[in-house]
């Protein structure tokens, strides 16, 4: 197949097959049927970022005339809803399940300022031009974006290291949407920049699908999100782990993110035209 895709890698011809199967399972035959899909009301993107276990729920949940809609899975934040046939994603509830309770976000907010007081204050995170020769490193290496005749993913990562002792915290903001958006850190044991960072053991990444991926392991942790996004990552050396605020709102730890390296790097992955700024951790 690659060969008649010349300029498709075998990481993103993956990535597309698997939209394309969630995208025909939610509507063909045996799902909420193609009559259905002007009834629809969230985007493209938001479908995409379904595992295959959410979107039989969907199935059920809309085929099933009179019952309540069920959560997908315990361990997953989506809450699916079914009013006249119609299928939404609440962030409200979401959020809610993320946090569980009143009592959890708040002890959520007090290890975050916990978090901060003993944040590493690192100001010169700037991308590393050496990446790849497709990208454009702007303003004293601060942004980075792709050339237009690059449409591969391509990976890039900050020139500062993380290791030893303590949390370091930084901001990626999204100036320009493409179509793939991942965020995250690397370790630079074989790790290859041209390549999807989720299905490497070295890269550990949040897309703006709203999936976390490692080793080619996936796992829902909040909202998609799009142009014009602040994310923020916590990464706790001490612990080995890794955290994501999203536009201010903090998500708890990765929870399957139980092999962080103690040498990492921040890192991103975007095709054209996207474009992507690093900056120290500000409050907002």
């Amino acid at each position: 197949m690659l060969e008649y895709l010349p300029s498709i890698t075998l990481g993103n011809l993956c990535m597309r097959t698997l939209r394309a199967k969630k995208i025909c399972m939610l509507f063909e035959e045996g799902g909420v049927e193609i009559d259905k899909i002007k009834q629809v009301t969230f985007n493209i993107y938001n479908i995409l970022s379904l595992t295959i276990n959410q979107i039989q729920s969907v199935i059920k949940n809309v085929t099933s005339a009179g019952r309540i809609p069920e959560i997908p899975n315990c361990n997953h934040v989506t809450s699916i809803t079914n009013h006249n046939d119609q299928i939404n994603i609440s962030a409200e509830f979401y959020h809610q399940l993320v946090f569980k309770t009143s009592d959890t976000a708040r002890s959520h907010k007090t290890d975050l300022n916990r978090i901060r007081e003993v944040h590493i204050n690192e100001t010169n995170y700037t991308w590393d031009e050496s990446c790849d020769t497709s990208l454009f490193i702007e303003e004293n290496g601060k942004l980075v974006s792709v050339k237009s005749n690059c449409n591969l993913q391509t990976c890039v990562k900050a020139n500062l290291t993380l290791k030893n002792q303590g949390i370091f915290e930084w901001d990626v903001i999204i100036e320009k949407l493409c179509e793939y958006v991942w965020i995250g850190v690397c370790a630079p044991e074989n790790f290859k920049y041209l390549a999807f960072a989720g299905y490497q053991t070295t890269g550990w990444i949040l897309g703006s699908n709203g999936l976390c991926w490692n080793s080619h392991k996936e796992i829902r942790y909040c909202l998609p999100f799009g142009e014009g996004t602040r994310i923020t990552v916590h990464l706790d050396i001490n612990k080995r782990t890794c955290a994501f605020t999203v536009n201010g709102i903090r998500y708890p730890e990765v929870s399957t993110w139980n092999n962080l390296l103690l040498k990492l790097y921040p890192v991103v992955g975007l095709i054209y035209p996207g474009r992507f700024q690093i900056q120290s951790y500000r409050k907002v």
